[in-house]
């Protein structure tokens, strides 16, 4: 190499000495260009012969695996690649290829996405090898089978082998101009099948956006007045004062005027719970409040007046692409044993606070959860015993924080709280088990719910001491505010966060877990509007937006969810809340996996003693995770492999 490099600087020095000469400027211009062309050609050659073009090819295939996210036997890296980095890679590539300049000029028409004509397709000619990132490239089309170039549309995307019993979801990348890309983990070999579902196209997507959200009024309940009990001293009897009634709802931006006004600083900031002034007793009266059922529909109703159409393609599968694809393992590549990827094969960091989004969250392989965000392990009950020992925990939020108090408890052997509440439970089970969940008020429900029965998080958190802080906190403010204005949720997510700053200054090093959203099931349409999972979505990236950079382990559990062999609804089966496995029990690397058992979602309703409830639309209570666990015959209730990864 040396004497290849000696001797094209020879070859420079002799050129430039030859043409120092020339008298004419055209010569010497000319003369350089040819010294540079010869000297261009000799390097090359000398590359060549030396061997050292092989190693800069290989070099670049290196690099270029590397900035493809490719993972492979031979290359190994230290954690999975970050979502937000992968996404800001590729649409900085697509801006570039996509630029060109000029009018096009063409006979069209503007029509919504058609999921019939709307095809998806491999991306790249290779096939897929186990153990690697892959993509599906989805392009929008209309019903004249047009492209749409505009994005928008929300998707859910999933792979799945039945044979394995193995599920995952994909990360969507939305370019704007009517292509998506959906990444997707190949951590299970075999046929798979590819699930590609548009929940919501952009139309209503952007009305959700900029008119239903936004929007105020969206909940209206009754709130309920009563005075003291009036003695009647002559008769000797008490006689209760009557009880009158009134609407109430939140107000954040309109003017109102002789209301009832319920304000809490802390929680609420600026949004005010306001009910109309009864007619004989004062405000301060209010002893309960309950949800008007039929006003979410009836708004939505008149807003959605005209539009209907929007959602005609709601919860659409796309048909049009290979429903199936084959996944090979690279070193077995005609091997027709199906495999699953080992939970080692990443090098995971330990749960910290702040962690980025991962190009994938993991898998399910039978009723096993393996997760990829961060490191965690297999817990047996007494090692879950000694972790909680002399701790306490405090649950706030809503039915779905509750379930996981009731599965722990259950799973540790101890039995439910006798004064067990739909708001609040109590749990000391020998100096092991010390638990509190709380309700938050305004919860959506069709239950009479007492103002005393429920409180805020920000009171929870003043009220604890702080002689030992020896506190597990998790808090899950999400499932009860769909229908909330949107800059109200977000005061009242502001206002949380800066009790739990205030809640670090006495115990700086209590755990605190913010649980995220999922999406879930709907019994009508109308629900599917007001409640929607692209509300959901957002509400889970707003949290984790509001509450980044303070400390807190933020536990997005939307994949996980939506990964799930079972039909989405907002109380999930047992494993899926725990994130659920045990140590004592063999696992699919030991013993061939079974396929979780589906459940018919006809004759699950008909057996449950909720399913005059679910008929109408109007219901907020679905099924209580108790009825769950007797329809769905669970034996071995699990527990939560994540949440103890944090607390020890």
């Amino acid at each position: 190499m040396q004497l290849g490099t000696h001797f094209v600087g020879l070859f420079v020095t002799m050129q430039y000495q030859i043409v120092k000469h020339l008298c004419r400027f055209r010569i010497f211009v000319i003369s350089s260009f040819m010294a540079m062309f010869v000297y261009v050609l000799l390097y090359h050659y000398v590359l060549h012969t030396t061997g050292y073009e092989t190693y800069f090819t290989a070099n670049d295939r290196l690099q270029k695996s590397i900035k493809n996210y490719t993972i492979n036997a031979e290359w190994h890296i230290n954690a999975v690649p970050m979502f937000s980095d992968v996404m800001a890679r590729k649409l900085e590539q697509n801006m570039h290829s996509q630029f060109s300049t000029g009018y096009k000029l063409r006979l069209g028409s503007r029509k919504s996405i058609n999921c019939d004509q709307t095809t998806f397709t491999v991306l790249g000619e290779k096939a897929i090898h186990f153990g690697e990132f892959f993509s599906i490239v989805i392009k929008a089309r209309d019903k004249n089978g047009q492209t749409l170039e505009r994005g928008g549309d929300f998707w859910f995307a999933t792979i799945s082998n039945s044979k394995l019993a193995t599920r995952s979801a994909g990360k969507v990348i939305d370019y704007k101009n009517g292509t998506y890309e959906v990444i997707f983990l190949a951590s299970f070999t075999g046929n798979v099948t590819v699930d590609i579902v548009l929940v919501a196209q952009t139309e209503a997507i952007a009305w959700l956006r900029q008119v239903f959200w936004p929007a105020e009024q969206k909940l209206k309940w009754v709130g309920y007045f009563s005075g003291q009990t009036n003695y009647n001293s002559k008769k000797k009897t008490k006689k209760k004062s009557k009880v009158e009634t009134s609407f109430c709802y939140l107000q954040g931006g309109l003017q109102w005027n002789d209301k009832c006004e319920f304000r809490h600083a802390t929680a609420l900031g600026s949004v005010v719970f306001a009910c109309g002034r009864p007619a004989t007793f004062e405000c301060d009266s209010l002893i309960a409040i309950k949800i008007e059922p039929h006003h979410a529909s009836q708004m939505t109703k008149r807003m959605i007046a005209g539009k209907e159409y929007m959602f005609n393609s709601s919860y659409r599968s796309l048909s049009n692409g290979p429903t199936t694809v084959r996944i090979i393992d690279r070193e077995l590549p005609i091997s027709t044993v199906d495999k699953v990827l080992s939970p080692d094969f990443f090098q995971l960091s330990v749960c910290l606070p702040d962690q980025l989004e991962p190009l994938t969250e993991g898998y399910w392989v039978g009723n096993k959860w393996i997760n990829l965000r961060c490191k965690t392990k297999e817990w047996r009950i007494e090692e879950i015993k000694h972790c909680i020992r002399k701790k306490k925990f405090y649950l706030m939020g809503d039915s779905t924080t509750r379930q996981w108090l009731e599965v722990l408890t259950k799973y540790l052997g101890y039995k439910a709280d006798k004064n067990y509440k739909y708001t609040k439970i109590v749990a000391n089970h020998n100096n092991t088990l010390n638990a509190l969940f709380q309700f938050y008020p305004f919860i959506v429900t069709n239950r009479k719910i007492s103002i005393d029965d429920v409180k805020f998080e920000s009171d929870l958190l003043q009220s604890l001491p702080e002689n030992g802080c020896d506190y597990i906190i998790v808090i899950s403010p999400w499932a009860h505010y769909t229908q909330w204005k949107q800059s109200d949720y977000r005061r009242r997510l502001e206002q949380l966060r800066n009790a739990i700053l205030r809640f670090r200054g006495k115990c700086p090093n209590t755990p605190i877990i913010i649980k995220g959203s999922h999406a879930r099931h709907y019994r009508s349409s109308l629900r599917s509007i007001y409640s929607s999972d692209y509300t959901l979505f957002m509400i889970g990236k707003t949290m984790e937006n509001v509450f980044k950079g303070i400390g807190v382990y933020f536990m997005d559990v939307w994949d996980m969810n939506l990964a799930y062999s079972f039909f989405r609804k907002i109380h999930m089966p047992t494993e899926a809340v725990m994130l659920l496995h045990w140590r004592d029990r063999p696992t699919f690397f030991d013993t061939p996996a079974r396929a979780p058992k589906m459940v018919d979602e006809k004759s699950h309703l008909k057996s449950s003693r909720h399913c005059k409830q679910l008929a109408n639309e109007d219901c907020f209570t679905i099924l209580d995770s108790a009825s769950t666990t007797q329809l769905l015959k669970i034996k071995f209730p699990y527990t939560n492999d994540c949440l103890c990864a944090i607390l020890c």
